[in-house]
This record gives C-alpha cells, sequence and structure tokens, in this order.
C-alpha cells in the first residue's frame, strides 16, 4: 500500500470513488459534480491543504484531504478532514492510514486543530475517529436533508499541537518541502 500526494492523473480516480457515495447519506450532496466540476475542487483544495491516496497495485483505493474549516481568519489553525475508500478497499485498513497521514501533514502545516463530520448511523467513520484519538465535540441534530429524511452529524475534534498566544501562521502544503513530505507519507 503506497500512500502519496495526489497528482492530476488521479482525479478521475477518485472522481470514481467519491461517485459510489452520492446515493448514501455520507455524503449530502445530491446530484454527483461533473469531472471538472469535481476537478476544480481539488485545484482549489490543494492550493493550501495535503490531498493524499492510498494506492495498491497502481490503482487508487482511497484518498483524504484537509480542507479550510471557516473562511474567517481566527479559523487560520483549524481544518476539517475528509475520507473516502472505495467499496473493494473496505476492511483494509486504508482509510485508516490515509487519516492518519493527513494528521501528520496538518501538523507539520502548523494546523492545531482539525474536526471530522459523521453522520449519523456511520459507525465505521465513528470508530475510526474515536481510534484516532477524535473526541465527540458536538452533534447537529436534523442538519441536512437526503433520502427523504431529515439527518443529524456529529462533529470529531482532535488537538494536533499546544494552543499559545502567538501561534505560528499556518504553511500552505506548497510551502512544506517536498522531500519532508515524502518523507513522512514513506513510513
Amino acid at each position: 500500500m503506497i500512500i502519496r500526494m495526489v497528482e492530476q492523473k488521479d482525479y478521475k480516480n477518485i472522481w470514481n470513488i467519491y461517485r459510489q457515495y452520492i446515493e448514501t447519506p455520507i455524503t449530502f450532496e445530491h446530484k454527483m459534480p461533473t469531472p471538472e466540476e469535481f476537478e476544480t475542487r481539488l485545484e482549489s483544495i490543494i492550493q493550501n491543504y495535503a490531498c493524499i491516496v492510498c494506492e495498491v497495485d497502481d490503482e487508487i483505493l482511497g484518498y483524504a484531504y484537509a480542507h479550510r474549516f471557516a473562511e474567517r481568519a481566527g479559523y487560520n489553525w483549524t481544518a476539517e478532514l475528509s475520507v473516502y475508500t472505495d467499496s473493494k478497499a473496505k476492511g483494509l485498513g486504508g482509510g485508516r492510514q490515509l487519516y492518519e497521514k493527513l494528521l501528520e501533514l496538518c501538523k507539520l502545516q502548523g494546523i492545531h486543530t482539525v474536526y471530522g463530520l459523521v453522520t449519523e448511523n456511520n459507525s465505521a467513520s465513528e470508530n475510526l475517529h474515536e481510534k484516532l484519538g477524535f473526541r465527540l465535540a458536538g452533534v447537529f441534530r436534523n442538519v441536512g436533508f437526503k433520502e427523504g429524511r431529515w439527518l443529524s452529524c456529529s462533529y470529531y475534534e482532535k488537538d494536533l499541537a499546544s494552543y499559545n498566544d502567538k501561534p505560528n501562521p499556518m504553511k500552505s502544503i506548497s510551502d512544506i518541502k517536498k522531500d519532508d513530505i515524502k518523507e513522512l507519507l514513506s513510513k
């Protein structure tokens, strides 16, 4: 299993992985974005945050990324994380490995707090967050509507760094040395 930074050649493969979630409550998206819309999203994310893929025998079996938690400047040290795995990769541990590496990349960037948003009744995701040391931060009741029903979501949070009065600015992923990223991902 190889974990590496996303490359443009991967976009279609991860678009196909994401497609598997459209008909589920795991994403609140109702309509699959076009490949072009999806590529635009990814390009926007990777300007500042990590997006990584899990590859087995030259096949992408999952991806994970960090993204901005909220727009105001005071949130610059906080990120929301997402992970998606191909249905044929369930139980292989790729999701966990992706998340673990993503957490380490967030630390390199100077991110202090990360969040994972989990739709109700997704025990696999709840368990993943808990095993990785996240704690339940709160529940948003009836926050989204999909599949003919109102759904609640839980926010899980994890501290990555200590909190002080003068935090260093968060680094864009592009400001991290490529060799440092490669070394971290190869461990």
